[in-house]
């Protein structure tokens, strides 16, 4: 059966496939836009074809466009996805492109870093008190209040994000 190019170039489009469901259609399509990105990069510059590289060419190509990535004034996260789309389309490439991903981390390395403020101690005591006063003062939402003052307590001193203190049973 004959397909068109579009078919054949698009990756995920078949229905209850197990391997095509692990992404979203969203990260699946920033993962597409990398790829093509770096496709019109690479025919720009090249004259072979993508897949008709060596490991050790392809490798080189890669490491090069990420190099020249924040040169363009790209961000991280756009050429980590674009490396993210070419192993999405060429699979036999995972695990094998060392140069690249050594030159995104080094990139990371150089952003600056964003540390989340702790909740304050001092706050968490405060929380707690006022939570336990409610509790107790009010029989209708008395167990609720009391509830959410363990879950809080349990979370600071557990070290869980919120997301993990709600979902506990």
């Amino acid at each position: 059966m004959h397909q068109n190019k579009k078919q054949q170039m698009t990756v995920g489009t078949r229905p209850g496939h197990l391997e095509d469901s692990r992404l979203s259609k969203k990260y699946r399509q920033h993962l597409e836009k990398g790829f093509e990105e770096f496709t019109q990069w690479y025919s720009r510059r090249h004259l072979s074809p993508f897949g008709d590289l060596t490991l050790l060419d392809t490798n080189a190509v890669l490491a090069e466009y990420v190099q020249i990535m924040p040169d363009l004034g790209h961000s991280y996260t756009r050429a980590k996805h674009s490396l993210l789309g070419i192993q999405l389309y060429h699979p036999r490439l995972r695990g094998t492109l060392a140069r690249a991903w050594d030159g995104m981390r080094g990139w990371k390395a150089q952003l600056p870093q964003k540390h989340r403020l702790p909740f304050p101690h001092k706050a968490l005591h405060a929380f707690f008190g006022l939570a336990l006063e409610i509790a107790l003062g009010d029989p209708a939402w008395g167990l609720a209040w009391l509830t959410l003052a363990v879950i809080v307590r349990l979370a600071f001193f557990g070290l869980l994000r919120p997301g993990e203190a709600l979902g506990l049973k």
